[in-house]
């Protein structure tokens, strides 16, 4: 007989769960509403969440006369109750947040805004332009309006007064302004000049040890002092940018480096280590590794994952002190609803989202998952590495892929690589940052395993296909949390080959996906929304190529969406960043056969280039012809050997398909203007669409060129909010003088035009 297999015990979901759900809904729903109403300039729903709280309360208290009464479902009640009790506190905790945004936002629209204080908060984030940061807004009486999000010239380290009188801003309607609306900051203020002669420092005794510890680490210094400065510190503004950070982000490993439970674990078992040695009694030692924790976790800057991790730990001691197995599940579910009742916004954090339902899923799969793997065979370590990362991966995918539209082949490998490392780095480092005033070289050995995590991550992050395209709808979101909850429901009666069955018909129709879209895709011209830059896809069954790649990662993101995993070639019209930024994070991910620019740009090829791209440099003119299934790209611009630098000389192409009855005529301008397009328009004829040149600016088209091309459609590539107005009101005009329908990538998204008998058939991105 076959020994019985003992599966570990389905874990308990307590009724604190529930409120914790319940806050997290309700703070979704009234932040959206508050975000809504200051995008309107309306007044915040402040009653509605007071009477929504009241509500709450009445219906818990009916609950209670219930039970009292009638035989209610006995397991029902306490769930229902601490339902009640959860949107009782979110809709509290909204309408206080409300009621602080209201009065900041009334002295913004009342006062004349003569002269206030601003004190910065937190580490900057340094950028192409500037820095930015959080600050705190202090009016003439000393009184604390609120926070603003501050631009600056030069990085500000926390603690920093100035006195100004630039008129803060109310923030867009743009993803980024509603996150950081949603922390809490109420408009945002640009400092052209900061006036070093009339800034003060305000730091308390922590915040100066800390610039100590990172005067010592000296974080601009290089890129593993840059990282210490992050594990350690939680100070990630010298590793922002760096490919240090994307060579760990495509490996899945930035939660090493972001301060949580992990780090939380390795300071205290240091700490208590010690008090064991001194024989300190239990509850004394617990409540002195809760303080050590929270000193810590001030330090390090108090990310939303620090200060989760710090209120599981602490309720779990607390626990522990009084003789009880503390509940993991039920610490994450009362650290989730002090955090939301604090800051509800925090809702809409990525981070903290991303915190939250990795430790759900460890808490609750970790035991199943392991448990598995162990019936494969594995060692203890790997199976406990493993299995942490496959449910971090599995529990956080439905988040990060339809907003990166990619998703990391190499993460569970990388994390059983580089973890070890880095905990070696956090603990030595632990010890020897505070010994480094003293004595410099003790940091030498942390220096060198930093260097060696780094090595492996850039090694790991530059294998073929480490990290692949990926797209997922609504839809797709929603069915992955249907299948982990299913996961939960039936848990022992699944077995190793169920799921391998499972697994393997998934596989079966991801590689029937892959399978149509790489060879069976159907003939499309496609004006990608990428921001501020241009990308046009031109693909035909198993044949695409790239016209112009962006200005960073967003023109990998949006092949994903296109599901593209194959080029045949990239043509980058000229050496303009906006036009090919994006193409080393492209060649990355997506295999690239053959590049192309304008005869004699060769030479000019930026450094990014020559780095991603070692293979050989084609070059076109005017004549040369692209063939792309049954589409026929022709050059027809530049007429003559150029450096590829101006806008003048960009390569411009007609793109022409017929095949049986459908057809379709498209003109592709990349950066030319007026003077240009009417010199070669002539030649062209009648076209569909025109993709506007230069993004649609003043000197871009005019009624004369219209006229001469009689395109159907007109479409400019922008990015929202963009700094140079663009697309122009004069580019506008000229379309609608020409009675041609225009449209801009940055109101619809992508913009796909199909072949049809009529000439085109266009479908948007946000139709």
């Amino acid at each position: 007989m076959k020994p019985a297999i003992c599966f570990p015990a389905r874990p308990y979901i307590s009724p604190i769960c529930a409120a914790a759900l319940s806050m997290v809904m309700c703070s979704g729903f009234m932040m959206q509403l508050a975000w809504k109403s200051y995008l309107a300039q309306q007044v915040f729903p402040i009653s509605a969440a007071g009477l929504f709280a009241g509500l709450s309360l009445s219906a818990c208290l009916g609950l209670y006369i219930v039970r009292l009464r009638t035989a209610f479902c006995a397991s029902a009640y306490p769930y229902l109750v601490w339902i009640g009790i959860g949107l009782c506190i979110a809709s509290l905790s909204c309408a206080l947040w409300m009621y602080r945004q209201t009065s900041a936002l009334h002295w913004l629209d009342s006062t004349t805004h003569k002269s206030y204080q601003l004190e910065t908060k937190g580490d900057p984030q340094i950028h192409e332009y500037g820095a930015t940061q959080t600050a705190t807004l202090i009016d003439s009486s000393g009184f604390s309006i609120g926070t603003v999000h501050l631009k600056t010239p030069q990085a500000l380290e926390a603690g920093v007064c100035m006195q100004t009188s630039v008129v803060p801003q109310r923030f867009d309607d743009s993803p980024w302004s509603q996150n950081r609306f949603m922390q809490g900051e109420f408009a945002e203020v640009s400092l052209r000049v900061v006036p070093s002669q009339e800034l003060t420092l305000k730091q308390d005794a922590l915040t100066n040890f800390r610039q100590v510890i990172l005067r010592m680490l000296q974080a601009d210094k290089g890129e593993a002092e840059a990282l210490l400065a992050g594990v350690i510190c939680g100070r990630t503004t010298e590793l922002h940018g760096t490919d240090v950070k994307q060579c760990f982000s495509d490996c899945g490993l930035s939660h090493l480096i972001a301060i949580s439970g992990g780090h939380l674990i390795v300071c205290i078992s240091l700490v208590e280590h010690l008090l064991l040695c001194l024989h300190i009694p239990l509850r004394p030692r617990l409540t002195m590794l809760i303080g050590f924790m929270s000193i810590y976790v001030v330090f390090s800057g108090m990310a939303p994952s620090a200060i989760r991790a710090l209120l599981m730990m602490s309720s779990s001691m607390v626990v522990r002190s009084y003789g009880r197995r503390p509940h993991q599940i039920s610490g994450l579910a009362f650290a989730v609803m002090v955090l939301l009742a604090i800051q509800p916004g925090l809702v809409f954090d990525l981070g903290f989202q991303l915190s939250a339902l990795s430790v759900l899923g460890l808490s609750i799969f970790g035991p199943y998952l392991r448990h598995h793997l162990k019936q494969l065979h594995m060692s203890t370590g790997l199976t406990e590495a493993l299995s942490a990362t496959l449910i971090a991966m599995l529990m956080t995918a439905p988040l990060t892929i339809p907003l990166s539209n990619s998703f990391s082949i190499i993460a569970p490998l990388a994390n059983v690589v580089v973890g070890p490392l880095i905990t070696l780095v956090l603990t030595i480092g632990f010890i020897a940052a505070p010994l480094a005033y003293a004595i410099p070289f003790v940091l030498t050995p942390v220096l060198y395993l930093a260097r060696t995590a780094i090595f492996f991550a850039q090694l790991l992050a530059s294998f073929p296909f480490a990290q692949m395209n990926a797209t997922l709808e609504w839809w797709g979101v929603a069915l992955w949390y249907c299948a982990i909850g299913m996961t939960y429901v039936l848990w022992d009666a699944l077995r190793l080959r169920h799921i391998v069955v499972l697994v393997s018909l998934s596989a079966c129709l991801g590689v029937s996906f892959c399978i149509y879209w790489r060879y069976l895709a159907p003939p499309m011209v496609g004006i990608l929304q990428i921001g501020q830059g241009d990308s046009i896809l031109i693909r035909d069954h198993d044949q695409a190529i790239l016209v112009d790649a962006g200005v960073d990662d967003k023109a990998a993101q949006a092949l994903a969406r296109q599901h593209v995993t194959h080029l045949d070639a990239v043509v980058i019209t000229h050496w303009d960043k906006d036009h090919w930024g994006g193409l080393p994070k492209i060649l990355q991910t997506v295999s690239v056969d053959m590049l192309y620019v304008a005869r004699g740009a060769t030479a000019h090829t930026p450094l990014p280039i020559r780095w991603a791209w070692r293979h050989h440099i084609a070059e076109l003119i005017r004549g040369d012809k692209l063939s792309i299934g049954s589409f026929k790209a022709e050059v027809i611009w530049p007429i003559s050997k150029t450096d590829g630098e101006e806008n003048a000389s960009s390569v411009c192409m007609v793109v022409s398909y017929t095949h049986e009855k459908n057809r379709l005529r498209v003109l592709l301008t990349g950066d030319t203007e007026l003077e240009q397009e009417l010199k070669y328009a002539q030649s062209v004829g009648d076209i569909d669409v025109l993709k506007i040149g230069h993004h649609g600016s003043k000197v871009s088209t005019s009624k004369e060129l219209l006229d001469i091309l009689t395109p159907e459609l007109a479409v400019a590539s922008a990015g929202k909010h963009n700094r140079y107005g663009h697309p122009s009101q004069k580019c506008q005009n000229a379309c609608r003088e020409a009675r041609v329908l225009f449209m801009c990538t940055k109101d619809v998204g992508d913009v796909q035009l199909y072949p049809s008998p009529s000439g085109v058939v266009v479908q948007t991105q946000f139709e």
